[in-house]
């Protein structure tokens, strides 16, 4: 009966304290490098999280419509995902089609387009949306003050209105 010998490998060992790895020693070899590359990290990071809240803080102005409004289903022509810099042109005959679908309580055009309001105090760039002022579809949840708007007339929201220096019944132009 032949028998075998198993080798046995050599078992892993703990670092002994003069191993250091190469990155940490060239980290560290000059303490301006390591100040450097330290205070570019931190700087990177922090570049980073700050283009990560302006462009939050975007994303949350530009969604505010959709998000406030009560209407659940919004429906454009086919290819447009958002309104935001889009646009999109519906025939008439959509919205009977839309009106005759089981579930569906209203339908309301939204005329929208990219912006900006004029007044006093300077310039703001806006979504102008326009709506059925008599059914209020499509408008605003709640005015805060003043009323609907005439022919002729436009409701601004009160960061533009602040913005462009206009108050309740001022003139402003819309762009």
């Amino acid at each position: 009966m032949m028998h075998r010998a198993l080798a046995t490998l050599p078992r892993p060992t703990a670092a002994r304290p003069a191993d250091v790895p190469i990155g940490r020693r060239f980290l560290f070899a000059d303490p301006r490098r390591a100040a450097l590359t330290v205070l570019g990290v931190a700087a990177a990071l922090l570049l980073v999280l700050l283009l990560e809240g302006i462009f939050a803080g975007a994303i949350n102005q530009v969604t505010r419509y959709i998000r406030t409004s009560p209407a659940q289903v919004f429906i454009s022509q086919d290819g447009v995902r958002t309104m935001h810099m889009s646009a999109s042109a519906l025939p008439p005959e959509v919205a009977p089609q839309v009106r005759s679908a089981v579930g569906v309580a209203w339908v309301a055009p939204i005329w929208f387009a990219s912006g900006s309001v004029a007044g006093p105090a300077g310039r703001q760039l806006s979504y102008l949306i326009g709506y059925d002022t008599g059914t209020g579809r499509g408008g605003p949840n709640e005015l805060l003050s003043g009323r609907a708007p005439g022919p002729g007339e436009a409701i601004v929201d009160e960061q533009a209105a602040e913005a462009v220096g206009a108050g309740v019944g001022e003139t402003v132009t819309v762009l």
